[in-house]
């Protein structure tokens, strides 16, 4: 904020004895916005929640970060400016999202604001669509382990929470093959789950082979690669009580 005054001078330069200056000063604000994104129901951390604000005064300008592993995140603000923050991780359902503005500050200032995120409902299914598997192997790949580690932290937001972790198969290959691939994947998921610090009784693995699939690829239908890979997906639910 700028702030102006006046003072008087006998300095070089002047047109008499005692000169009238006025002057500015300019003060910068700055303005942050502190938070942790919490699970609703235990009130734990939810490491790696991905948050965004969204600048609805400046085009709908975006900015994303990853929460911390104690659910800590920290954006920096504009004055007079609207902004909306919305927050969302696997394993929990979508945050709506909060609106609010930076008008009528003019000190430094940090607001805090904490997001509660719901868990998924008991038994209520949630896809892990980035596991993906190389053709007739088990071993998790990268881009599956970083998938993997959004359930590791949902997993840690909630003690109480205990899931099944299920693989899928496509329809091509035998029913019992399938089956045992199935059961495998499913292993290799909770194997990487437990290797980071869950305890195994609050996991259970299920192969299903292709016994569930989501369109209309049965076997024997001629189908595109991309919509066989629909079906070869993991899922876990919450188990019910």
């Amino acid at each position: 904020q700028d702030h102006s005054g006046h003072m008087t001078s006998n300095r070089i330069g002047g047109q008499g004895q005692d000169d009238l200056y006025r002057f500015n000063i300019n003060r910068e604000i700055k303005i942050d916005l502190r938070g942790k994104v919490l699970n609703a129901t235990s009130r734990l951390p939810v490491a790696g929640a991905s948050v965004t604000l969204i600048e609805t005064s400046a085009d709908n300008e975006e900015t994303i970060l990853q929460a911390q592993t104690d659910g800590h995140f920290h954006f920096n603000l504009r004055r007079d400016a609207n902004y909306v923050i919305t927050a969302a991780q696997t394993g929990f359902k979508t945050f709506s999202g909060k609106t609010f503005h930076t008008r009528n500050i003019d000190s430094t200032t940090t607001i805090q604001m904490d997001l509660l995120l719901e868990p998924v409902e008991k038994e209520e299914v949630v896809v892990l669509r980035n596991i993906y598997f190389d053709f007739d192997e088990s071993a998790i790949r990268p881009d599956a382990a970083l998938e993997l580690s959004k359930i590791l932290s949902f997993l840690n937001s909630d003690p109480s929470i205990r899931i099944e972790l299920s693989a899928h198969t496509d329809s091509r290959g035998s029913e019992a093959y399938n089956m045992a691939l199935s059961q495998r994947r499913a292993d290799a998921a909770v194997a990487f789950l437990v290797s980071g610090g869950i305890d195994p009784s609050r996991l259970v693995a299920r192969g299903y082979g292709f016994s569930r699939l989501v369109n209309h690829c049965a076997p024997g239908i001629e189908c595109t690669d991309e919509e066989h890979q629909y079906n070869r997906r993991v899922e876990f639910f919450i188990i019910k009580d």
